[in-house]
């Protein structure tokens, strides 16, 4: 088994896609996906062809996230389906030990898992995984709402995680991504990665927990600059030299009533929340497709829609 790089933690967003119906002066109004659409949506996905990436209409459908390629599509039930998409990937050139020269027009592209969810009350569940940085959730929601009738009456919703109770969340790591690499990293219970630097706690005494949650959840609604010294000051206190402007982003892996949670301090505010998938990796760098399967259903189930109608 491939061993597991600290910065390619595997998460998950979860959105919905509602179509809806506009009227004169009145908030639009929900309407329902019909089981048949989610058949016909799920069918289109199973069978679709490879993009032909030698035609060039095909080949810029994918590189500019008009077109996902599918595979290992599987069916769970009648309201589920589960299985990899490709995002695409492109814009600098490289070099590959096992290629040669990359050249920046050609299109890279990298695997992730989705799943689709019909739920009760209508609405299509969507879960994009990531791994680290890397996912594909743009493309993936044009590719499936380019396979639904009159896509531009149907909205996307993301889930956020900004209602959690962080009374309740205990501090495991904090990562911090910089433009410049940090100076002086000598404590032990620190490692870095190019730019990114991340806290852990490593003793019951140390007080990181306590430090967390005292100086950086109270933080999460207040301005960019007053988060930045925050982390800033955090990070001094383990005696990593850093200026605030050179913090670009900052998440802390948290344990909240027994689930991990990723907590956005910094960076990922438009976005949705990325749920943390306590998934293995393989060999080939990529999480297993089982246990992503489940852990996905799993959090989309008890911790995205639990305890309403959807489910």
């Amino acid at each position: 088994m491939a061993k597991q790089r600290k910065d390619e933690v595997v998460t998950a967003s979860f959105h919905y896609l509602q179509r809806e119906k506009k009227v004169d002066g009145k908030k639009p109004e929900p309407v329902p996906f019909a089981k048949d659409e989610f058949d016909v949506l799920c069918t289109k996905i199973e069978k679709q062809k490879l993009p032909d990436l030698d035609d060039p209409e095909q080949f810029s459908a994918v590189k500019f996230g008009r077109v996902v390629p599918f595979s290992k599509v599987k069916r769970l039930d009648e309201r589920c389906l589960f299985g990899v998409y490709e995002g695409a990937y492109w814009g600098h050139a490289y070099k590959n030990s096992d290629k040669g020269d990359i050249t920046a027009e050609s299109i890279n592209q990298r695997r992730f898992h989705f799943m689709l969810y019909l739920s009760d009350s209508g609405k299509i569940y969507l879960a994009s995984q990531y791994l680290g940085n890397y996912g594909g959730y743009t493309g993936l929601k044009r590719t499936v709402l380019s396979y639904l009738q009159n896509p531009n009456q149907i909205e996307a919703h993301s889930f956020r995680q900004d209602a959690i109770d962080l009374s309740k969340a205990v501090a495991k790591e904090v990562k911090v991504s910089m433009s410049t690499t940090a100076k002086k990293i000598t404590s032990d219970n620190l490692f870095s990665s190019g730019s990114m630097v991340a806290v852990k706690k490593r003793s019951a005494e140390d007080g990181f927990e306590t430090e967390v949650k005292q100086s950086l959840f109270p933080l999460l609604k207040s301005p960019v600059e007053k988060r930045k010294q925050a982390i800033a000051e955090m990070l001094k206190k383990s005696l990593i030299d850093v200026k605030d402007d050179d913090i670009e982003n900052c998440t802390v892996l948290a344990s909240v009533n027994g689930r991990d949670r990723v907590i956005y301090v910094l960076g990922g505010s438009s976005f949705a929340s990325r749920y943390f998938l306590d998934v293995q990796i393989k060999f080939d760098g990529h999480p297993d497709y089982e246990q992503t399967r489940e852990a996905i259903y799993d959090a989309l189930k008890h911790e995205v829609i639990s305890g309403n109608e959807d489910v």
